[in-house]
Order: structure tokens, then C-alpha cells, then sequence
């Protein structure tokens, strides 16, 4: 895709509307599919079906000259942005297991108040009342629908704060550092860090865990061993591949074209 020049917040917000659409759909086959397989293997083979779809988005689109190199410009800040996404999965995902879903849900909606934070203090830009208004009243209704039980707070909460901090964090890297970058090849980086890290975490555990002789069955979501795949759950995991690759271009399209304290009102859409 051409780089950005100037700011658009309506276009920006009209594209990451839809990609909080895969992101919720895709979130919710995770979910799904998370009773019967491990998360590493999820991350794994979800990047992996992603990969035919991007790389045939990728050869259409340089075919016909509408997009450019795909070569990196700041190699280090992609990597980053991409580790500060697969931490915030980890988080996420994990602390579900052991949170109330309503609480879970009103802790990971702090995310927006984490973007607007590190847009003022890492990049400078200017949030103004009417920006934290936005936001204060976008958590006020996650708190009114989803009535969070305080008394399920416990460790797993900080984590998916942990979760909320990461993904705000990697948002305020693509405006910063990854502004000018081709939007596929932040896509494509993402989607490469999490084949890499969900098939490396995967291979140790089962090499671990077969070296001691453990057995992983009291957390199958986090220690399992690799998992076969039925072909009704290789469909799914082609769906969320896709979806995938729609959230993760257009997270990284909305936060190039518009001021990261700009969208950050906007993550709520999620709820819908």
C-alpha cells in the first residue's frame, strides 16, 4: 500500500471498524476451538492459513502497481510492535481461563486509556478533553453492560491490564516508528512472529514435557502437547486465518492515517 501522507480520521476508523469486526468474530472461535486445542497451536496454525491469503492479497496488489516494496524500513520497530501484539495475546488469552469473562472484558477496554496515555507521552500528540471524554464515557459503558464481579480480581487481572498495556503499546509503535512502513509488511511480520513463537513454545513444551515425564492434562491450554486436527477444524482455522489478516491489516492501516489518540475512542466498536 502507498504510504501515508496526511491524516484521515474517517477513513482510518471506517476501515478499523471492520477489522474490530474480524477481530471480535476471530476472538470468538479462539474461544471456540480453546477447550480442545492449545493456545500456542492456535497462534501457530492461525498465522500459517493466514499466509496463503496474504501473500495472494500481496501478488494481486504488486501486480497491478497499487502497492510498494515490501521491504522494510525499521526492521527492529516491526519486530517489536509484532513481540508487543503476540505479549498481549499471551495475556489475554491466558487470563481468561481464570477471570470471569465480564471482568476480563472491562480490564482489556482500559486499552484505550493506555493508547491515549502513550500517544501524549511517547509521541507527543495532544489528547484533548474531548478525546479523554470520549473514552472515559466508551468505559463507562463497558462497566453498564458487561457489570464486571470486583470479587473475581486476582492475579490474572494484572495480566490482562499486562495484555491491555502491550496492545496499546504496539499500537503507539506503528504510529511512531511504522508510520511510513508498507501496511502488508507489518501484516506480514505479525503474522511471521506468531508462526515463530506459537511453533517454538509448542516444540519445547513437547520436548519438555517429555523429557520429565510430565503430563500437561491439568492446563491442555497452555502445556498441551500439539493437537491433531479434525477437517471441520481445519475449516474453522481457515476462516480465522483470514480473519486474521483483515484485523491485522486494518489495525495497522487505521494507526498510520490518523493520530493513535484520534482512533483509540473508536477500539470500543469492539463491543458491538
Amino acid at each position: 500500500m502507498p504510504r501515508p501522507a496526511n491524516d484521515n480520521l474517517p477513513l482510518a476508523v471506517g476501515v478499523y471498524a471492520i477489522a474490530l469486526f474480524a477481530l471480535s468474530l476471530g476472538d470468538a472461535v479462539v474461544k471456540y476451538i480453546g477447550a480442545q486445542y492449545p493456545l500456542w497451536q492456535i497462534f501457530a496454525l492461525r498465522s500459517l492459513c493466514a499466509m496463503p491469503a496474504l501473500l495472494a492479497a500481496i501478488w494481486i496488489l504488486r501486480a497491478r502497481g497499487i502497492t510498494e516494496s515490501l521491504r522494510p524500513r525499521a526492521p527492529v520497530w516491526i519486530a517489536l510492535r509484532s513481540l508487543s501484539f503476540v505479549v498481549a495475546g499471551i495475556s489475554y488469552f491466558t487470563a481468561l481461563l481464570y477471570l470471569p469473562f465480564s471482568l476480563a472484558a472491562a480490564l482489556i477496554n482500559t486499552a484505550p486509556f493506555f493508547v491515549v496515555g502513550f500517544a501524549v507521552l511517547l509521541a507527543g500528540e495532544r489528547a484533548t478533553k474531548i478525546v479523554w471524554l470520549a473514552v472515559a464515557m466508551g468505559f463507562i459503558g463497558v462497566l453498564l453492560i458487561v457489570r464486571p464481579d470486583t470479587e473475581g480480581i486476582n492475579i490474572y487481572a494484572l495480566l490482562t491490564l499486562l495484555g491491555a498495556i502491550f496492545y496499546a503499546l504496539a499500537m503507539v509503535i506503528t504510529r511512531i516508528h511504522c508510520r511510513t512502513e508498507n501496511t502488508l509488511t507489518l501484516t506480514l511480520g505479525l503474522h511471521i512472529t506468531f508462526i515463530t513463537v506459537g511453533s517454538a513454545v509448542s516444540f519445547a513444551l513437547s520436548f519438555g514435557l517429555s523429557f520429565i515425564d510430565a503430563q500437561p492434562s491439568a492446563q491442555p491450554y497452555l502445556l498441551g502437547e500439539w493437537a491433531k486436527f479434525g477437517r471441520d477444524d481445519w475449516l474453522l482455522m481457515a476462516g480465522l486465518g483470514v480473519l486474521s489478516v483483515i484485523y491485522a491489516f486494518g489495525a495497522a492501516f487505521a494507526y498510520q492515517r490518523a493520530r493513535a489518540a484520534g482512533v483509540a475512542p473508536f477500539e470500543y466498536i469492539y463491543l458491538l
